[in-house]
Order: structure tokens, then C-alpha cells, then sequence
């Protein structure tokens, strides 16, 4: 159960990313949904971006969290 709603976020993370190039604006009522849904997710991401790869010009948060999600279902398994 808990590695179905690790996909969930997932596919979630994987929509926000694309749709973030395909609709910019995130006025827009669907990337708000998710928006409000994989926010959180990046915090730890974009922490470590801050302290460590400050001159990267790409967010790279949604990368770190779909790595942290992959440790989790990892731990999960075990």
C-alpha cells in the first residue's frame, strides 16, 4: 500500500516537472493542485541546492525528491 502511494507521488512529481515547461504559469488551477501536492517534497531538495550547488541555474528539488522517495521504497522492501 505504501509503495502504491510512493508511485502516486511520484507520477506527481513527474506531472509538476513537465507541466511546469508546458504551462508556465502556476496561476493555472491544475498546477496549483499539484503544486500543493509536490511543494512540500521539494523543501529537502531545494535546502540542499541552496547550501550546495547554489550556482546551478536548473532546480534540481524535484530530482532529489523523487531519490529520496526511491530510498524510501528501498527501506520499505527490506
Amino acid at each position: 500500500m505504501l509503495s502504491s502511494f510512493i508511485d502516486i507521488l511520484e507520477l506527481f512529481i513527474l506531472a509538476d516537472v513537465i507541466l511546469s515547461w508546458v504551462i508556465p504559469d502556476e496561476r493555472n488551477n491544475i498546477r496549483q493542485f499539484i503544486g500543493n501536492i509536490t511543494k512540500p517534497l521539494y523543501i529537502p531538495g531545494r535546502k540542499l541546492q541552496e547550501r550546495f550547488a547554489t550556482n546551478v541555474p536548473v532546480d534540481i528539488s524535484p530530482v532529489i525528491a523523487m531519490l529520496i522517495l526511491f530510498f524510501i521504497r528501498g527501506i520499505i522492501r527490506i
